[in-house]
């Protein structure tokens, strides 16, 4: 069993990311009793105290701060030797990312400097008294592979929405260590601004309400349908798997084992068969509703509401049905 852990917190202004939010909350249930110390590690250039706050309602509130110039925009040549240093004077058995594009980037290249293990794109964690495993999706996510914890010191990234998260309401009041660490002043390149790439909808991830098109819908034409709906519902477009295979749609717009894992209030499900790779992305949304002409899809199994039909006859009234509504 581990005795420490590190969270590496990634976030925007005060607020964590939800992926960071969910590894936090997950281990502050799971560690009631307190045998695990854990420290979540933030770092930045004007450090808000209310991120503190937020970081601590989670369960977590020992917190390791560094606050460094230039921290504010990533770099890995600065932050590489930031988190190497943390991570050495806190000695801890496992260090958890979000995986994100800078977690998926920051892990291996630490895992790699300080000759440790690393496990990537972790689904779930299996936790007993003397025993830590991690599931982890491989083969397109056709197969979960359980990596054991091997007692040796581990960098982990974690997909979001795999945790879930019930944030805390109690104000718990942060416990702050500052460090002060040397700067590394010859950096090959200076990143001097980020552009932030501008979604229509927000990212599949974050979305609240998600319309989703599978093999059902026939063609790649019947996104457009599929967009038209969704923006009467201020929602996100997604695909299974055959979709993005045959061309119809870019692969970040995949949801399942081998896509992204979502935990939207409403998913809507046309021409979705429900393979299981697909349902494990998705198996969790609030509310779900399915359309499809196959009665016995696998999608109905999980649905809360169903309609068995085509979906070029059901879609045009359901569209037209919600714009009598927002007429109104």
């Amino acid at each position: 069993m581990i005795q420490k852990l590190l969270i590496i917190v990634e976030h925007k202004n005060d607020t964590p990311r939800k992926v960071c939010l969910e590894m936090m909350n997950y281990w502050a249930k799971k560690n009631a009793d307190k045998s695990i110390q854990i420290k979540a590690f933030v770092m930045g250039e004007n450090i808000p105290y209310a991120l503190y706050e937020n970081v601590s309602k989670t369960g977590i509130n020992n917190i390791i701060s560094v606050e460094q110039e230039g921290l504010d925009r990533y770099n890995p040549e600065q932050t590489v030797p930031v988190i190497e240093k943390v991570v050495t004077e806190f000695n801890p058995d496992v260090v958890m990312f979000g995986n994100t594009a800078i977690g998926k980037d920051l892990a291996p290249r630490l895992a790699e400097k300080m000759d440790a293990e690393m496990v990537s794109d972790i689904v779930g964690i299996n936790l007993s008294e003397d025993k830590l495993s991690f599931v982890r999706p491989v083969y397109g996510g056709k197969v979960l592979e359980f990596v054991d914890y091997k007692k040796i010191l581990t960098f982990v990234t974690v997909r979001p929405n795999v945790l879930g998260i019930d944030i805390l309401e109690q104000e718990i009041k942060p416990e702050i260590s500052h460090l002060n660490l040397e700067k590394v002043e010859s950096l090959s390149y200076i990143v001097q601004d980020i552009l932030q790439k501008e979604y229509k909808k927000r990212p599949l991830i974050e979305a609240e309400k998600i319309v989703c098109g599978g093999r059902g819908i026939q063609r790649a034409e019947s996104f457009e349908i599929l967009q038209e709906l969704a923006d009467l519902l201020d929602a996100s477009v997604a695909t299974s798997r055959m979709p993005v295979d045959l061309g119809w749609v870019p692969r970040d717009m995949l949801i399942g084992q081998s896509g992204k894992t979502v935990r939207p209030k409403l998913y809507m499900g046309f021409g979705v068969a429900g393979e299981i790779q697909h349902l494990a992305g998705m198996a969790t949304a609030s509310y779900i509703v399915a359309v499809n002409k196959n009665p016995a899809a696998r999608i109905f199994d999980v649905a809360d509401f169903g309609i068995v039909g085509d979906f070029f006859e059901v879609i045009p009234e359901i569209i037209n049905e919600l714009k009598k509504v927002i007429e109104k």
